[in-house]
C-alpha cells in the first residue's frame, strides 16, 4: 500500500519556485539585453570620437596653415587692415 503525505502549502511552495525561476529567466534576459545595448552604444560612441578627432585634426591643420600664411605674408599681404587668404576668406583686424 502506497502512502501519500500531503503537506499543507506544498502546492504554494511549488508555484512560488516556478515563479522565482521565471523571474530569474526574465532578469537574465534583461541583463543580456542591457549588455547588448551597452556594446552597441560603445561602438557608436567610439565611432563618434573617431569622427570628432578627424574633424579636430582637419581644423587644426587648416588653422596651422592659416597661421603659417600669416607668418610668411606679414605685412606684405595686409590690405587696409584686412588679409585675404588663398581660399578667398578675408580677416579684418577691425572686427
Amino acid at each position: 500500500m502506497t502512502e501519500y503525505i500531503h503537506l499543507v502549502g506544498a502546492e504554494d511552495v511549488q508555484r512560488a519556485a516556478g515563479r522565482i525561476s521565471s523571474a530569474a529567466d526574465t532578469m537574465s534576459n534583461a541583463a543580456s539585453s542591457i549588455e547588448g545595448s551597452l556594446e552597441m552604444f560603445l561602438r557608436q560612441f567610439e565611432q563618434l570620437v573617431c569622427r570628432l578627432e578627424e574633424v579636430e585634426m582637419g581644423h587644426s591643420a587648416e588653422l596651422a596653415a592659416r597661421v603659417q600664411y600669416l607668418i610668411d605674408a606679414w605685412p606684405e599681404k595686409l590690405e587696409d587692415g584686412c588679409i585675404t587668404f588663398p581660399d578667398g576668406e578675408r580677416w579684418d583686424k577691425s572686427t
